[in-house]
Parts: structure tokens; sequence; C-alpha cells
């Protein structure tokens, strides 16, 4: 059995650069909004010696969230 399993997705990034001299650049890029598509497909794993059957598809949209982190009680 041949898997053709595939996920395609279009990303907006955010992209920041800065020249430091002729020869010294620093950057940073990080993806801000990603859309995700494929297919769902059956997928098998081995878990404690048994086989087990799960379906699996690809998240269809992830964003970056820039908030304030608090701590847990």
């Amino acid at each position: 059995m041949t898997s053709r399993t595939e996920v395609n997705s279009l990303n907006l990034t955010i992209n920041l650069g800065y020249k430091i001299s002729d020869k010294f650049d620093v950057g940073f890029n990080i993806d801000a909004i990603i859309i995700s598509f494929g297919v769902t497909e059956m997928s098998s794993y081995i878990k404690n010696g048994k086989l087990v059957l799960s379906l699996a598809s690809p998240t269809s949209l992830n964003l970056l969230l820039i908030g304030e982190m608090t701590k847990g009680p």
C-alpha cells in the first residue's frame, strides 16, 4: 500500500531585517497566519503492541496570537 498524503498551505509572514554594516545583517521572520488544506486520511500506528486506526487531517487555520502570558495557580 502506497501512501500519498499531501498538505498544502498559504502563509502570511512577518519579515524584519536591519543592515548593521556592509558585511553584517540581522533578521527575523515568523508565520502570522497559515491556511492549510488537504484530505482526511486513515492512518495507523502501533500502541502497546496493538494496531490503532485513526483519522488524520490538516489543521485548517493557524493564527499567531500575541498577548500577555499568565502563570497558572
